[in-house]
Protein backbone atom coordinates (compact mmCIF):
# COMPACT_ATOMS: atom_id res chain seq x y z
CA UNK A 1 0.00 0.00 0.00
CA UNK A 2 0.98 3.49 -0.92
CA UNK A 3 3.30 3.00 -3.56
CA UNK A 4 1.99 5.03 -5.86
CA UNK A 5 1.37 7.89 -3.07
CA UNK A 6 4.95 8.09 -2.18
CA UNK A 7 5.96 8.93 -5.33
CA UNK A 8 3.74 11.84 -5.70
CA UNK A 9 4.09 13.02 -2.02
CA UNK A 10 7.08 13.76 -1.12
CA UNK A 11 8.02 13.11 2.68
CA UNK A 12 9.19 16.33 4.46
CA UNK A 13 12.76 16.52 5.84
CA UNK A 14 12.95 12.85 6.20
CA UNK A 15 15.05 10.61 3.66
CA UNK A 16 13.80 6.80 3.31
CA UNK A 17 9.82 7.40 3.56
CA UNK A 18 9.31 4.89 0.61
CA UNK A 19 10.40 1.99 2.91
CA UNK A 20 7.76 3.04 5.33
CA UNK A 21 5.18 3.51 3.27
CA UNK A 22 4.65 0.36 1.40
CA UNK A 23 4.42 -1.50 4.39
CA UNK A 24 1.55 0.43 5.75
CA UNK A 25 -1.39 -1.34 5.47
CA UNK A 26 -4.26 -0.08 7.83
CA UNK A 27 -4.83 2.66 10.19
CA UNK A 28 -3.10 1.68 12.76
CA UNK A 29 -0.12 1.09 11.27
CA UNK A 30 -0.26 3.74 8.71
CA UNK A 31 -0.57 6.21 12.00
CA UNK A 32 2.37 4.39 13.88
CA UNK A 33 4.96 4.32 11.31
CA UNK A 34 3.94 7.75 10.14
CA UNK A 35 2.46 9.56 12.71
CA UNK A 36 3.08 13.56 12.82
CA UNK A 37 4.37 13.21 9.11
CA UNK A 38 3.74 15.56 6.56
CA UNK A 39 4.86 15.67 2.75
CA UNK A 40 4.76 18.00 0.13
CA UNK A 41 5.65 20.81 2.31
CA UNK A 42 2.66 20.55 4.36
CA UNK A 43 -0.13 19.41 1.62
CA UNK A 44 -0.60 16.42 3.59
CA UNK A 45 -0.30 15.42 7.04
CA UNK A 46 -0.72 12.04 8.92
CA UNK A 47 -2.47 12.53 12.83
CA UNK A 48 0.34 11.67 15.47
CA UNK A 49 -0.59 8.44 17.43
CA UNK A 50 -1.28 10.10 21.04
CA UNK A 51 -3.65 12.29 19.49
CA UNK A 52 -5.78 10.47 17.70
CA UNK A 53 -8.19 9.99 20.34
CA UNK A 54 -8.36 13.63 20.84
CA UNK A 55 -8.94 14.07 16.98
CA UNK A 56 -11.69 11.39 17.09
CA UNK A 57 -13.86 13.00 19.94
CA UNK A 58 -13.48 16.36 18.33
CA UNK A 59 -14.51 15.06 14.78
CA UNK A 60 -17.90 13.25 16.72
CA UNK A 61 -18.50 16.14 18.15
CA UNK A 62 -18.32 18.67 15.21
CA UNK A 63 -19.81 16.09 13.10
CA UNK A 64 -22.53 14.73 15.15
CA UNK A 65 -24.54 13.26 12.30
CA UNK A 66 -21.60 10.64 12.19
CA UNK A 67 -21.60 9.94 15.55
CA UNK A 68 -18.88 7.85 16.97
CA UNK A 69 -18.22 5.95 13.60
CA UNK A 70 -15.53 7.78 12.66
CA UNK A 71 -11.31 7.02 12.63
CA UNK A 72 -9.37 9.86 11.69
CA UNK A 73 -5.82 9.53 10.02
CA UNK A 74 -4.79 12.84 7.97
CA UNK A 75 -5.51 16.55 7.41
CA UNK A 76 -4.82 18.49 4.26
CA UNK A 77 -3.16 22.01 3.74
CA UNK A 78 -6.93 23.68 3.52
CA UNK A 79 -7.77 21.93 6.79
CA UNK A 80 -10.15 19.45 5.66
CA UNK A 81 -10.10 15.74 7.74
CA UNK A 82 -9.56 12.48 6.07
CA UNK A 83 -11.15 9.65 8.60
CA UNK A 84 -12.59 6.32 7.87
CA UNK A 85 -16.71 5.50 8.20
CA UNK A 86 -16.69 1.99 9.84
CA UNK A 87 -20.35 1.97 8.81
CA UNK A 88 -19.47 2.37 5.01
CA UNK A 89 -17.64 -0.54 3.20
CA UNK A 90 -15.88 -0.21 -0.37
CA UNK A 91 -14.10 -3.51 -1.56
CA UNK A 92 -15.29 -4.85 1.94
CA UNK A 93 -13.32 -2.44 3.69
CA UNK A 94 -14.25 0.93 5.41
CA UNK A 95 -14.87 3.61 3.07
CA UNK A 96 -12.95 7.14 3.14
CA UNK A 97 -15.11 10.23 4.70
CA UNK A 98 -13.42 13.94 3.76
CA UNK A 99 -15.04 16.37 6.39
CA UNK A 100 -14.49 19.91 5.85
CA UNK A 101 -15.06 21.64 9.33
CA UNK A 102 -15.91 25.12 7.70
CA UNK A 103 -18.96 23.77 5.98
CA UNK A 104 -19.86 21.25 8.63
CA UNK A 105 -20.56 18.68 5.44
CA UNK A 106 -18.89 15.44 4.95
CA UNK A 107 -17.82 13.96 1.34
CA UNK A 108 -18.00 10.40 0.71
CA UNK A 109 -14.83 9.01 -1.35
CA UNK A 110 -15.45 6.38 -3.09
CA UNK A 111 -12.56 4.07 -1.64
CA UNK A 112 -10.76 2.42 1.25
CA UNK A 113 -7.73 3.48 3.07
CA UNK A 114 -5.47 1.94 0.40
CA UNK A 115 -7.18 3.19 -2.85
CA UNK A 116 -8.00 6.26 -1.46
CA UNK A 117 -3.78 7.23 -0.92
CA UNK A 118 -2.74 5.14 -4.22
CA UNK A 119 -5.71 6.60 -6.56
CA UNK A 120 -8.77 9.11 -5.19
CA UNK A 121 -5.80 11.74 -3.49
CA UNK A 122 -3.95 11.69 -6.57
CA UNK A 123 -6.70 11.92 -8.99
CA UNK A 124 -10.18 12.39 -7.34
CA UNK A 125 -10.87 16.14 -8.63
CA UNK A 126 -8.37 16.98 -11.49
CA UNK A 127 -10.05 13.29 -12.90
CA UNK A 128 -13.31 14.55 -12.84
CA UNK A 129 -12.94 17.29 -15.08
CA UNK A 130 -12.98 20.23 -12.20
CA UNK A 131 -10.64 23.05 -12.33
CA UNK A 132 -9.11 23.89 -8.63
CA UNK A 133 -8.67 26.95 -7.68
CA UNK A 134 -6.15 27.25 -4.27
CA UNK A 135 -6.92 30.30 -2.87
CA UNK A 136 -3.47 29.65 -0.38
CA UNK A 137 -2.22 33.03 -0.68
CA UNK A 138 1.02 32.01 -0.42
CA UNK A 139 3.25 34.34 1.70
CA UNK A 140 7.17 33.13 2.32
CA UNK A 141 10.87 32.82 1.19
CA UNK A 142 10.74 32.47 -2.89
CA UNK A 143 12.05 28.58 -2.10
CA UNK A 144 8.94 27.82 -0.14
CA UNK A 145 6.58 29.33 -2.21
CA UNK A 146 8.44 28.19 -5.14
CA UNK A 147 8.04 24.26 -3.75
CA UNK A 148 4.27 24.88 -2.72
CA UNK A 149 3.53 25.93 -6.07
CA UNK A 150 5.63 22.95 -7.67
CA UNK A 151 3.21 20.39 -5.10
CA UNK A 152 0.68 22.37 -6.48
CA UNK A 153 0.77 21.89 -10.16
CA UNK A 154 2.33 18.12 -9.90
CA UNK A 155 -1.82 17.60 -8.71
CA UNK A 156 -3.71 19.37 -11.26
CA UNK A 157 -4.50 23.04 -9.80
CA UNK A 158 -5.33 25.51 -12.16
CA UNK A 159 -5.22 28.61 -9.84
CA UNK A 160 -2.87 29.42 -6.89
CA UNK A 161 -2.76 32.76 -5.53
CA UNK A 162 0.54 34.01 -3.75
CA UNK A 163 0.56 37.90 -1.88
CA UNK A 164 2.17 40.32 -4.18
CA UNK A 165 3.46 42.54 -0.87
CA UNK A 166 6.07 39.26 -0.82
CA UNK A 167 7.50 41.34 -3.39
CA UNK A 168 8.88 41.08 -6.83
CA UNK A 169 11.47 37.83 -6.08
CA UNK A 170 8.32 35.87 -4.54
CA UNK A 171 6.13 36.47 -7.53
CA UNK A 172 9.11 35.62 -10.04
CA UNK A 173 10.07 32.08 -8.03
CA UNK A 174 6.09 31.15 -8.41
CA UNK A 175 6.23 32.18 -11.67
CA UNK A 176 9.07 29.89 -12.73
CA UNK A 177 7.86 27.33 -10.35
CA UNK A 178 4.93 27.01 -12.39
CA UNK A 179 5.71 26.41 -15.80
CA UNK A 180 6.63 23.22 -16.53
CA UNK A 181 2.65 23.33 -15.69
CA UNK A 182 1.46 25.19 -18.62
CA UNK A 183 -2.41 25.07 -17.57
CA UNK A 184 -1.71 26.53 -14.12
CA UNK A 185 -1.98 30.00 -13.42
CA UNK A 186 -0.13 32.38 -10.82
CA UNK A 187 -2.41 34.79 -9.65
CA UNK A 188 -1.08 37.92 -7.50
CA UNK A 189 -2.83 39.44 -4.33
CA UNK A 190 -2.73 42.70 -3.96
CA UNK A 191 -4.48 44.10 -1.07
CA UNK A 192 -7.24 41.47 0.50
CA UNK A 193 -11.03 42.97 0.61
CA UNK A 194 -11.00 43.75 4.36
CA UNK A 195 -8.74 46.44 4.34
CA UNK A 196 -9.39 50.63 3.60
CA UNK A 197 -6.12 53.02 3.78
CA UNK A 198 -6.54 53.78 7.42
CA UNK A 199 -5.68 50.05 7.96
CA UNK A 200 -2.72 50.55 5.41
CA UNK A 201 -1.31 53.26 7.81
CA UNK A 202 -1.66 50.78 10.37
CA UNK A 203 1.19 48.83 9.42
CA UNK A 204 3.42 51.56 7.59
CA UNK A 205 1.87 51.70 4.68
CA UNK A 206 1.42 55.17 3.55
CA UNK A 207 -0.53 54.96 0.45
CA UNK A 208 -4.13 54.36 -0.48
CA UNK A 209 -5.43 51.10 -1.07
CA UNK A 210 -5.88 52.26 -4.24
CA UNK A 211 -2.61 53.16 -4.76
CA UNK A 212 -1.27 50.26 -3.52
CA UNK A 213 -3.25 47.58 -5.47
CA UNK A 214 -1.94 49.54 -8.16
CA UNK A 215 1.65 49.26 -7.47
CA UNK A 216 1.55 45.46 -6.58
CA UNK A 217 -0.23 44.65 -9.63
CA UNK A 218 2.52 46.08 -11.70
CA UNK A 219 4.68 44.01 -9.71
CA UNK A 220 3.06 40.92 -10.64
CA UNK A 221 2.91 42.26 -14.16
CA UNK A 222 6.58 42.44 -14.52
CA UNK A 223 6.80 39.20 -12.87
CA UNK A 224 5.08 37.49 -15.35
CA UNK A 225 2.33 36.52 -13.16
CA UNK A 226 -1.34 35.28 -15.40
CA UNK A 227 -3.36 37.60 -12.82
CA UNK A 228 -4.02 39.66 -9.99
CA UNK A 229 -7.05 39.51 -7.37
CA UNK A 230 -8.18 42.84 -6.34
CA UNK A 231 -11.72 44.35 -5.34
CA UNK A 232 -13.64 45.44 -8.02
CA UNK A 233 -13.26 49.16 -6.90
CA UNK A 234 -10.07 48.89 -8.13
CA UNK A 235 -10.30 47.04 -11.27
CA UNK A 236 -11.14 49.47 -13.47
CA UNK A 237 -8.30 51.46 -12.78
CA UNK A 238 -5.93 47.89 -12.84
CA UNK A 239 -7.38 47.35 -16.80
CA UNK A 240 -5.51 50.00 -17.62
CA UNK A 241 -2.66 49.47 -16.05
CA UNK A 242 -1.77 46.18 -16.52
CA UNK A 243 -0.85 44.05 -19.30
CA UNK A 244 -3.77 42.76 -21.92
CA UNK A 245 -5.17 39.40 -21.58
CA UNK A 246 -3.91 39.63 -17.58
CA UNK A 247 -6.77 38.09 -15.17
CA UNK A 248 -8.35 40.34 -12.73
CA UNK A 249 -10.32 38.16 -9.96
CA UNK A 250 -12.27 39.81 -7.79
CA UNK A 251 -13.38 38.71 -4.51
CA UNK A 252 -15.90 40.44 -1.89
CA UNK A 253 -18.73 39.72 -3.72
CA UNK A 254 -21.88 40.07 -2.30
CA UNK A 255 -25.57 39.72 -3.26
CA UNK A 256 -28.44 42.13 -3.35
CA UNK A 257 -29.77 42.07 -0.09
CA UNK A 258 -27.33 40.11 2.03
CA UNK A 259 -25.71 41.32 4.94
CA UNK A 260 -22.21 42.89 5.33
CA UNK A 261 -19.46 40.75 6.43
CA UNK A 262 -16.01 41.49 7.67
CA UNK A 263 -15.41 42.39 3.66
CA UNK A 264 -15.56 46.39 3.26
CA UNK A 265 -14.36 46.82 -0.46
CA UNK A 266 -17.56 44.74 -2.27
CA UNK A 267 -19.89 44.76 -4.88
CA UNK A 268 -22.27 42.61 -6.79
CA UNK A 269 -21.59 39.81 -9.43
CA UNK A 270 -22.64 42.13 -12.20
CA UNK A 271 -21.12 45.27 -11.32
CA UNK A 272 -17.64 43.58 -10.48
CA UNK A 273 -17.61 42.35 -14.39
CA UNK A 274 -18.72 45.96 -15.45
CA UNK A 275 -15.84 46.97 -13.57
CA UNK A 276 -13.51 45.29 -15.50
CA UNK A 277 -13.29 42.39 -13.92
CA UNK A 278 -12.67 38.90 -15.71
CA UNK A 279 -13.29 36.27 -13.21
CA UNK A 280 -15.12 36.40 -9.71
CA UNK A 281 -14.78 34.72 -6.20
CA UNK A 282 -18.17 34.09 -4.49
CA UNK A 283 -17.83 32.47 -1.06
CA UNK A 284 -20.05 32.74 2.00
CA UNK A 285 -22.75 34.07 -0.22
CA UNK A 286 -23.04 30.55 -1.25
CA UNK A 287 -21.25 28.02 1.07
CA UNK A 288 -23.38 29.45 4.20
CA UNK A 289 -26.22 28.98 2.27
CA UNK A 290 -29.46 26.43 3.05
CA UNK A 291 -29.40 25.83 -0.45
CA UNK A 292 -25.99 26.93 -2.22
CA UNK A 293 -27.29 25.12 -5.76
CA UNK A 294 -30.08 27.94 -5.53
CA UNK A 295 -27.49 30.46 -4.84
CA UNK A 296 -25.16 30.04 -7.67
CA UNK A 297 -28.12 29.87 -10.08
CA UNK A 298 -29.37 32.85 -9.08
CA UNK A 299 -25.73 34.56 -10.07
CA UNK A 300 -25.92 32.65 -12.73
CA UNK A 301 -29.54 34.14 -13.60
CA UNK A 302 -28.13 37.53 -12.65
CA UNK A 303 -24.83 37.57 -15.26
CA UNK A 304 -27.32 35.78 -18.05
CA UNK A 305 -24.79 32.74 -18.08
Amino acid sequence: MLEVFSKHYIRDGRVGAEEALSIASNVQELIQILGGASFSNGLYRVIRSNEKTEWDLIVAQTFPAFGNRLSCFAYDWLGRIFSLDTEREIDGLPGVLMLEPSTGQGLEIPSHLASFHDDAIIHELTAAGKDVFLDLKLFEIPNSVASAVKAAGLHGVKMVTVHAFGGLDILRAAVKAAEPFPEMKILALTVVTSLQDKDLKQVGVQSSVDEQVVRLAELADIAGCHGVVASAHEAKILKKKIRPGMFIITPGIQLDGEESTDQIRVTTPRKAFEAGATHIMIGRSITKASDPGAVFNRVCAELGV
